[in-house]
C-alpha cells in the first residue's frame, strides 16, 4: 500500500515525461530515467527502463536501451544471489 502511494506521487512526473517525448524532447525521459536507474531500487526498475528504453530508441541509441536493460536484470540477480548467500551463513 505504502509503496503504491509513493509510486502514485512519481506517475505525473512519468507522464510529463512521456509527454515530452511528444514533443521531441528526449532528454526529458532520459534524465529521469537515468535517475531512478542509479538510484537502484527495485521498485524502480521497470519505469526506469520504460523511460530509458523509449528515451534511447527516439535518439536512435538502441544499444544504450539494452544496456540498460542488461545491467537491470544483472543486478536484480546479483542481490537474490547475495540475499541466498547470506540466508546460508547467518546463524
Amino acid at each position: 500500500m505504502e509503496r503504491d502511494a509513493h509510486l502514485g506521487k512519481l506517475q505525473p512526473i512519468v507522464t510529463a515525461a512521456n509527454i515530452a517525448n511528444d514533443e521531441c524532447d528526449f532528454g526529458t525521459s532520459l534524465e529521469l530515467g537515468l535517475d531512478l536507474f542509479c538510484f537502484g531500487g527495485e521498485v524502480f526498475h521497470r519505469t526506469a527502463l520504460h523511460l530509458l528504453k523509449t528515451a534511447y530508441n527516439l535518439l536512435q541509441r538502441n544499444e544504450f536501451a539494452l544496456i540498460a536493460e542488461v545491467c537491470l536484470v544483472f543486478s536484480a540477480k546479483l542481490v537474490a544471489t547475495y540475499c541466498l548467500i547470506w540466508d546460508a551463513v547467518s546463524f
